[in-house]
């Protein structure tokens, strides 16, 4: 096959088939990627943590009577949600792959549950819907959550003993703020 002529370029693939008839591979070479921080941050673990917990207890002071609505609906939405979700994309940056998912998963909950009960209290969608309509479409949304579960506390065991341990205790308990900051990184499981 001929070379191009010196003034007629026809690409790099086409000066690919030509030099070597036998290999048509395209190949782009890349650069070495740049980093955005050299330093890691900082562990976003505690501050998940302490906001599924919070948003929990104050749930569950809602359940027993002594906590109005708006204030669990407000830290669902903002403490529970948004900044778990974002302590979820700095797992992520951290590399830490099951803390990511779990922390942005429950974010994604707690906003998904505020949300649900501000649209059901406050709009007109909720108040064409039965109770028992509501109810059902809870109890799902519940079920799907209590699925997650089940598959992230198998997962936990791959983890490390602290955090199956915890997790097993907040399957029970629902409460998994202290235990889990406490024995999060050693070996053994928290007392």
């Amino acid at each position: 096959m001929a070379r191009p002529k010196p003034g007629k370029t026809r690409g790099l693939r086409s000066f690919l088939v030509q030099r070597r008839p036998h290999i048509a591979v395209f190949t782009e070479e890349r650069g070495a990627p740049t980093l955005v921080e050299a330093v890691p941050a900082a562990d976003p673990a505690p501050l998940a943590l302490a906001a599924f917990a919070l948003t929990t207890f104050i749930l569950s002071g809602h359940n027993a009577g002594f906590i109005p609505d708006v204030v669990w609906v407000r830290l669902a939405l903002f403490y529970g949600g948004l900044v778990q979700l974002l302590a979820g994309m700095w797992e992520f940056r951290n590399r830490n792959v099951f803390g990511s998912t779990a922390f942005s998963t429950y974010g994604g909950f707690w906003m998904s549950l505020g949300i649900f009960v501000v649209l059901a209290e406050t709009t007109k969608l909720g108040a064409g819907l039965a109770t028992a309509d509501v109810l059902n479409s809870l109890a799902w949304f519940l079920i799907a959550f209590a699925i997650f579960n089940t598959y992230m506390l198998m997962g936990s065991t791959r983890v490390s003993i602290a955090v199956f341990a915890c997790s097993r205790r907040w399957r029970r308990r629902r409460s998994c703020g202290r235990s889990a900051s406490s024995g999060m990184h050693t070996a053994t499981a928290p007392t």
